[in-house]
């Protein structure tokens, strides 16, 4: 990537860390302008640095994951700062299985088992409620036991955004009322792994800045 790809973009900026799990302590900006040396960014919000510090720059590709890099403040006035150009943008995969919490209404239906194909039960459709979701999966409960091994249709819903992704069984737990199964997802298409991915980044961020106001609320 190059820094005229993020130009229009809203990206993220913090003092250097090799931590990128939690980005609620970041200003937002949007890289403006690129010019030979140095490139504009116009801030969204406080930002708590001087003229030559080291700031750290952080856009979140859906496709591609994190994109980075560390340069020095040339100047500021206002809400506009002007940034040295960087030597190298680092890229850092996306965390697939990190999971965060997320509950919506979930139907599943039967497609093969051991190799048997199923659709001809797809009409036999279950319910169930998802508690979580990770780039590689979710975790569901439902009054149905399905069986470990069983690759079933998923349909779901993120932000009133749909989703139809097929996904295999691979753990079950009995509780006293109904069972808690951890499905894998099986991808067939790039765009909705990255949606996925994507939903799951910026939901980790939404999740994070909600624990740390309620925790701010209980101290006051």
């Amino acid at each position: 990537m190059h820094i005229e790809d993020l130009k229009g973009n809203e990206i993220n900026l913090r003092k250097p860390k090799d931590d990128f799990s939690d980005l609620t302590k970041t200003a937002i900006g949007q890289l403006t302008e690129v010019k030979e040396d140095e490139f504009i960014i116009k801030l969204k919000g406080d930002l708590d640095f001087k003229i030559s510090d080291a700031i750290q720059v952080i856009y979140i590709d859906s496709s591609q994951g994190v994109h980075y890099f560390t340069t020095e403040i040339k100047s500021r006035e206002e809400e506009i700062i002007k940034l040295k150009l960087p030597d190298i943008i680092n890229r850092r995969q996306r965390r697939q299985f990190v999971r965060v919490e997320y509950k919506t209404d979930i139907q599943f239906s039967p497609v093969s088992y051991q190799g048997e194909n199923l659709t001809h039960l797809e009409e036999k459709k279950g319910a169930g409620q998802m508690v979580d979701i990770s780039g590689g999966g979710i975790c569901m409960l439902s009054d149905i036991r399905l069986l470990k091994g069983l690759v079933v249709e998923l349909n779901f819903s993120l932000k009133g955004e749909e989703f139809k992704i097929l996904g295999e069984v691979v753990r079950i737990m009995d509780r006293e009322e109904d069972y808690e199964m951890g499905v894998k997802f099986d991808f067939r298409s790039s765009k909705i792994e990255n949606q996925i991915s994507n939903f799951v980044l910026k939901q980790q961020i939404i999740n994070r800045r909600r624990a740390k106001m309620a925790k701010e609320k209980g101290e006051n």
